[in-house]
């Protein structure tokens, strides 16, 4: 007797006496009572499932509420939407296969989301019920296309009538199949009469499906006849082993029919013994006796038969794999031309037709597709990415970018930008919709619609023509902080320049980088402009005695709020009381008071 332990099958005498054995059936009957039960790490998997649904829901919610709010909060509304998406769809992967997939690729998710769907569609295909062969009676009916279920043969009329499973996992199904029976073809063909579960799984793989999960050993006697098949120590025999093989051969006597009729004298082997069959040359030897002509002719009605009944066979599985093929190939066709249609890539249809009329798959079709010149320059971003070191985009997420920098890029009227070149450019240096929304406002709002004079100062600063202003700003080679620093620097010059004052890069990209804005720069400079003509007046005439007070520090003391600074503005101003008491114009009601409640 054989037994299962742990999973694994072992022969009886093996046993260990520790180890409780197990029959076929209870292990498949523990093993699904573990299946149905609800693992603690299958509920956790599920209520990822319940949280992601709750946040894509929220993040609907939140772009519904974006709208009317400006670009920016609709764009962030809408990212934040696809990652909802993405992360409910990798936690439904996740419950699917009953392991986290969140550190995966894109691409072995997408592999995985594939794998399930043929999947259930191999389950879906596998309760279909129909003839158990053309014409058979309405109670004689298999499930044609359950790959894990091969259905029941038997041996009949002389023919080993069994099933085989053509075709892929999810689209194939099981043909009915003879063979005559013959010694050698109950060694090839007797095992698959027998049905039950196979070793094949649901899905796009056929593998496992022409196997029983518990596989038929052939039995022989001791003269190497075969007698049946031994399964899990159970024996199974026909009617018909035996004649099959020739090892019960009758008749033995109809060899004395003449001279040329000797190769009767190995039997007839019964009603369909093979190798009796040759006696029917003997026809031409002058046989007469009525007896023996009818046996002759039944013999050779048997050869015609087996001829015929092997050549249909062969037909058969010739038609089978025919519609097979066929079915395959047009299914790839039709989901790969959408695909590549929606690439934009509709000249490579021809190409997946004579691919996938060769035979090749789906996926191998995509592979090859991959290396062409075609889809290259249509994803070319993405040789960038790799030589930047950055992962590669699959096509879905690639075009998806492609149309929220578009639909940033129209929003503000920059219809000049919005072009392949440009976006592909953004692709590669992996600018995020966030930041090309930043970008495009600050183009537009701060350069294309700025005070003239701002723009001057930017020019002068950086020496940008003025052609080339917004695409300085939108270009994706330029890092953006750096830009937008330069434009807050040019706004602070040419609000000092406003006051006649020439504050200089440095000075201005200095007080940038502080976080100073145009409307405080516009004040400041406002404020030095009103005192820094006296301080320097007496810097002037007491700077031998006095430490100065010259531009830097007002910027100083204005900016930066620098009690040094201030306090020299306090002694030039002391000491010009001092001197004229409190007389002179520069008193405590000018120099000395002259920011108070200013800045």
């Amino acid at each position: 007797m054989r037994y299962f332990d742990g999973g694994m099958l072992i022969d009886g005498d093996g046993v260990d006496p520790d180890i409780t054995p197990q029959t076929f059936e209870e292990f498949t009957a523990q093993q699904e009572e573990i299946a149905a039960q609800d693992l603690p790490y299958t509920t956790f998997l599920k209520e990822q499932v319940a949280t992601a649904e709750e946040n894509l829901a929220d993040a609907e919610q939140a772009l519904k509420d974006a709208k009317g709010k400006g670009v920016t909060a609709v764009l962030e509304a809408k990212a934040a939407v696809t990652q909802a998406k993405k992360d409910l769809e990798v936690a439904q992967v996740s419950v699917e296969v009953g392991e986290d997939v969140s550190g995966m690729s894109k691409t072995d998710i997408n592999r995985l989301k594939i794998e399930i769907q043929e999947r259930d569609k191999a389950e879906e295909r596998a309760g279909i019920v129909e003839p158990a062969f053309p014409g058979a009676p309405a109670d004689q009916v298999i499930n044609k296309y359950d790959i894990t279920q091969r259905p029941e043969g038997k041996i009949e009329n002389g023919f080993i009538l069994y099933y085989q499973w053509v075709g892929s996992g999810s689209a194939g199904s099981w043909q009915a199949k003879r063979a005559p029976l013959t010694k050698e073809n109950m060694e090839k063909y007797g095992s698959f009469v027998f049905g039950g579960t196979t070793q094949a799984n649901y899905g796009a793989s056929s593998e496992g499906a022409n196997s029983l999960a518990r596989q038929p050993m052939l039995s022989k006697d001791q003269y190497g006849n075969i007698i049946g098949y031994n399964l899990d120590g159970t024996e199974f025999t026909y009617s018909g082993f035996r004649d099959a093989t020739g090892s019960t051969g009758s008749t033995g006597s109809t060899g004395s029919t003449g001279s040329t009729g000797s190769t009767g004298s190995t039997g007839s082997t019964g009603s369909t013994g093979s190798t009796g069959s040759t006696g029917g040359v003997g026809s031409t030897g002058g046989v007469t006796d009525p007896a023996t002509l009818q046996l002759i002719k039944s013999l050779q009605d048997q050869i015609a038969k087996l001829t015929a009944g092997n050549q249909q066979s062969a037909a058969d599985k010739a038609a089978a794999d025919a519609a097979a093929k066929k079915e395959k190939a047009e299914s790839a066709i039709a989901v790969l031309t959408d695909r590549f249609s929606r690439y934009g890539l509709a000249s490579l249809v021809p190409k997946i037709k004579e691919l996938a009329i060769g035979g090749a798959s789906e996926n191998t079709i995509t592979l090859q597709l991959q290396e062409t010149e075609e889809y290259r320059q249509r994803f070319r971003a993405n040789q960038d990415r790799i030589k930047k070191g950055l992962s590669v985009l699959d096509p879905g997420d690639y075009l998806a970018l492609e149309d929220d920098y578009r639909q940033i890029l129209r929003a503000y009227g920059l219809k000049q930008f919005d072009n392949d070149d440009y976006v592909t450019q953004f692709i590669s240096n992996d600018i995020s919709t966030t930041e090309l929304s930043n970008r495009v406002v600050t183009a537009v709002q701060r350069v294309q619609n700025a005070d003239p004079a701002v723009l001057t100062t930017l020019r002068g600063f950086y020496g940008i023509s003025d052609n080339d202003l917004v695409a300085y700003v939108l270009d994706p080679n330029q890092q953006f902080q750096k830009i937008e620093r330069q434009v807050a620097a040019a706004e602070i010059g040419s609000a000092a320049r406003l006051q006649g004052i020439n504050a200089g890069v440095a000075v201005s990209e200095q007080l940038a980088a502080q976080g100073i804005t145009k409307a405080q720069a516009q004040k400041g400079y406002a404020t030095i402009a009103d005192i820094l003509p006296t301080a320097e007046k007496l810097s002037d005439i007491y700077g031998s005695t006095l430490d100065e007070y010259r531009l830097g520090e007002a910027e100083q003391e204005v900016f930066n709020t620098l009690a040094s600074a201030q306090r020299k503005r306090q002694k030039l101003a002391e000491r010009e009381i001092a001197s004229f008491s409190g007389s002179s114009g520069t008193g405590r009601g000018s120099l000395g008071s002259a920011m108070g409640g200013q800045f």
